[in-house]
């Protein structure tokens, strides 16, 4: 298969199988809710949760004493924990799917996908969660909160295009599992998350900048907590990169998709 072959097959099958798309989405969402005492009351209590343990062990832990470090720590915070819960939930869709796709055929790319779009719904609960921080703290919201749209679109694709990777690997590779919230961890500490990008020596800020996650989690950091608009090169810089990996994942999984088949599901 070459490669406009895959894509033009991508495109129909995306359309083919929207109805698909759809109902499995709903059947992820109607099941993590199934799977709590509380339901969806776990939208608002989790980031709330999260924020409270990270701002303490923060300032106990660094004496972080910045008026503003809620606001500052959390449109960072929220961006990195969509991506990395969506990426480790992603890691087995395939593999756990296996059976199904040998009885009747299913684009691989579908399950990934389920996952991050049914991550959203919380994500977004963070969002209006961070607009309250904003007002409780005095933070105005500036003409640049225009780019949230773009900057969402860019975390998805690029979250999915990562979810998508993870999950082949983990048909080939049964440890993958186990090997990859040590790999978030390290991503995480690389991601301008508890600290500002300005404050990283510049022996290595080069490397920081070429995080594409880090990207996101400055650039959402800009206008939620500054006000000011993230850079347009690094935006441009994201959007290049995230288009890549869409590519590059969609091509791996069709290029694997007849290796699937002949693997056991798990």
């Amino acid at each position: 298969m070459t490669f406009f072959s895959i894509m033009k097959r991508f495109c129909r099958e995306f359309i083919e199988y929207k109805d698909y798309i759809y109902y499995y989405i709903k059947a992820l969402e109607k099941a993590k809710i199934s799977n709590t005492a509380l339901g969806y009351i776990w939208w608002f209590l989790d980031p709330l949760l999260n924020m409270g343990i990270y701002i303490i062990l923060v300032r106990v832990a660094f004496g972080q004493r910045d008026p503003n470090f809620p606001v500052f720590f959390f449109s960072a915070m929220l961006v990195w924990r969509y991506f990395s819960m969506s990426v480790q939930q992603s890691a087995t869709s395939i593999s756990s799917n296996l059976g199904v796709c040998r009885d009747n055929y299913v684009p691989k790319f579908i399950f990934p996908l389920a996952v991050c779009v049914s991550s959203l719904t919380p994500f977004l609960f963070s969002l209006g969660f961070l607009a309250v921080l904003m007002l409780m703290f005095g933070l105005p919201f500036t003409i640049y909160i225009l780019y949230v749209p773009i900057l969402i679109v860019a975390l998805f694709l690029l979250t999915w295009a990562c979810s998508m990777i993870a999950a082949h690997i983990n048909v080939f590779m049964n440890d993958f599992t186990n090997i990859l919230p040590h790999l978030i961890m390290i991503g995480m500490f690389a991601t301008p998350i508890f600290y500002s990008i300005d404050t990283i020596p510049q022996e290595y800020i080069f490397y920081i900048k070429l995080n594409p996650i880090g990207i996101l989690t400055t650039s959402f950091r800009d206008i939620f907590t500054y006000g000011q608009s993230p850079p347009t090169m690094r935006v441009l810089y994201l959007m290049l990169i995230t288009i890549f990996f869409i590519i590059l994942s969609i091509y791996t999984l069709y290029k694997n998709d007849q290796v699937y088949n002949r693997i056991n599901a798990r």
